[in-house]
């Protein structure tokens, strides 16, 4: 899984596909009904929020899961720790391993 560039402030594309994959490597195969959410972590304070955008689960019996961003999800500049949760519909429960994302003021040049 590549990493996210930085995003301005209310920056919304592009969106982020995470591919989900066991200890062996193997991609996840999500059954229907998989309930997925975004967690957004902030680096400095520890607190974590759910992102506000949706995700396109057409290919989701490839592990695979497109989260499109919401303008509020990079509302605050900061270095957040991101990570998708799922919930499968037998109930188990699972995370991915945590991205690295920065959000930048809109004026900051680089």
């Amino acid at each position: 899984m590549a990493g996210i560039p930085p995003f301005r402030v209310g920056q919304t594309e592009p969106a982020y596909a995470w591919v989900m994959a066991n200890e062996l490597g193997s991609s996840i195969n999500f059954a229907i009904g998989t309930a997925f959410s975004m967690n957004i972590e902030n680096a400095a304070t520890l607190t974590t929020v759910q992102g506000a955008g949706s995700f396109d689960t057409s290919n989701m019996a490839t592990g695979t899961v497109i989260y499109s961003w919401n303008a509020t999800d990079s509302a605050t500049p900061g270095t957040y720790n991101l990570y998708l949760g799922y919930v499968t519909p037998a109930g188990k429960q699972g995370y991915s391993k945590n991205v690295t994302w920065t959000v930048q003021p809109i004026n900051r040049q680089t």
